[in-house]
C-alpha cells in the first residue's frame, strides 16, 4: 500500500515544484518587463534634470558676466546703466532657462523622489534654494542695481561677485554633480 501511494506523492511534489517554479519564472518575467518598461523613464528624468541644470548654471554665469561688467562700464561712463543688445541677450537666455527650470520645478521632485528616492530628492530641493539665491543676486544686479544688498559688482567689498556669488555657486555646482552622480549610480543599479 505504502509503495502504491509513491508515485501518487513524487505526482503531487513534482506538481507543486513545477507550480512554484512557474510562478517564479512568471514574477521574474514580470520584474524584467517593469524594469525595461522603466528604464527609459528613468533615463529621460536623468537626462532632462541634468540638462536642465546645467544650462540654468551655465546661463547664469553668462547673465552674471554681463550684467557686472556692464554696471562697471556704464557707472564709470554715465548714470544711466544702458544696456546693449549682446546684454540683453544674456539676460534673456538666463530668464528663458529659469523658467524652464522653474516650469518643471515640482515635476522634478516627484520624478527624484519616484525614481532615485528620498535622499536625492532631499539634495535637489537644496539645489533649488540656490538656484533661487542665485537668482536673488541676479535679479538684484539687473533690476535693483546699487540699492539692494544683493548686488553683485566687479570691486572689491561686500557685494564682490568673486566673492559673494562664487561662493553660492560653487557650492550649488558640487551639490549639482553629487546629485548627478547619485541618479547615474541609482539609473544603473535599476539596469542591474
Amino acid at each position: 500500500m505504502a509503495i502504491s501511494m509513491l508515485p501518487i506523492v513524487l505526482s503531487g511534489i513534482g506538481t507543486l515544484a513545477g507550480k512554484y517554479f512557474q510562478d517564479r519564472a512568471a514574477k521574474f518575467k514580470e520584474r524584467q518587463e517593469y524594469i525595461s518598461q522603466r528604464i527609459p523613464k528613468v533615463d529621460s528624468a536623468l537626462d532632462s534634470i541634468s540638462s536642465n541644470m546645467d544650462t540654468l548654471s551655465y546661463f547664469a554665469d553668462q547673465a552674471l558676466y554681463s550684467l557686472v561688467f556692464r554696471t562697471e562700464t556704464y557707472s564709470n561712463q554715465s548714470k544711466t546703466n544702458q544696456i546693449d543688445r549682446s546684454e540683453e541677450a544674456a539676460w534673456d537666455r538666463y530668464i528663458a532657462s529659469l523658467v524652464q527650470w522653474e516650469r518643471s520645478r515640482t515635476t522634478y521632485l516627484g520624478q527624484v523622489k519616484t525614481y532615485f528616492g528620498d535622499d536625492l530628492e532631499l539634495q535637489l530641493e537644496g539645489i533649488q534654494k540656490g538656484f533661487d539665491k542665485i537668482d536673488q543676486f541676479l535679479k538684484a544686479t539687473y533690476y535693483e542695481r546699487n540699492s539692494s544688498r544683493h548686488f553683485l559688482e566687479d570691486k572689491p567689498g561686500k557685494n564682490d561677485f568673486r566673492t559673494k556669488y562664487y561662493k553660492h555657486k560653487n557650492s550649488l555646482d558640487s551639490k549639482i554633480k553629487t546629485l548627478n552622480i547619485g541618479m547615474i549610480a541609482a539609473s544603473h543599479e535599476l539596469s542591474k
